[in-house]
């Protein structure tokens, strides 16, 4: 699967045909790599079966990771499990199409629940605001401050995640009837 998945999958249905995203293209090599840790990786793409998927799905609830060599080891979560398993069902199911898998894996594993995290109070985004009147900054970089105030608003108003509102630019203010506008391509929030 790995060897395919570098000779042909990246390079010709993502990179050519889906033109995926550099963030995309690095989930998938990622689990990918998980993929190589676990026994079914020795068998021929063309041999897998459904207790392949199995043995992978067992093997990441196993799986420790950290963040750099002294980090914490940690598992991984649901979420991140049942991730990298459907990008490997994704690369299986583009084998079977290609007529390398003879049959096609179906190995469906619930979806985890996941709790949706709770909005800040205007309380606390106040706090969070008048905490920036006491911070420390460097006298060298005096343009800190308006930028977290920026930041700041542009979160409070919009309800935009962090990186999308990072990726916000001057040109995609505009007026209209006297009003300030915000437009936000699609491309720059994706989510």
């Amino acid at each position: 699967l790995g060897d395919w998945f570098r000779s042909y999958f990246l390079p010709v249905v993502m990179e050519s045909e889906r033109q995926n995203s550099p963030e995309t293209i690095t989930m998938y090599r990622t689990a990918v790599g998980y993929w190589e840790q676990c026994g079914p990786a020795q068998k021929p793409l063309e041999a897998l079966t459904k207790a392949d998927l199995a043995t992978f799905d067992q093997a990441l609830a196993v799986h420790r990771w950290s963040r750099g060599p002294a980090g914490e080891q940690r598992a991984l979560s649901d979420s991140s499990v049942f991730k990298q398993i459907q990008i490997v069902l994704r690369i299986c199911l583009a084998a079977f199409e290609e007529g390398i898998l003879r049959k096609k894996i179906s190995y469906r594993r619930r979806r985890p629940r996941v709790d949706r995290k709770g909005s800040y109070t205007l309380a606390e985004c106040r706090a969070i605001w008048s905490i920036l009147d006491q911070a420390r900054l460097p006298s060298e970089c005096p343009e800190r401050l308006p930028f977290w105030r920026c930041l700041i608003a542009a979160l409070f108003y919009t309800g935009m995640r962090a990186g999308a509102a990072l990726s916000l630019r001057q040109s995609m203010f505009s007026l209209r009837k006297g009003q300030r506008w915000l437009v936000v391509p699609g491309s720059v929030n994706r989510k």
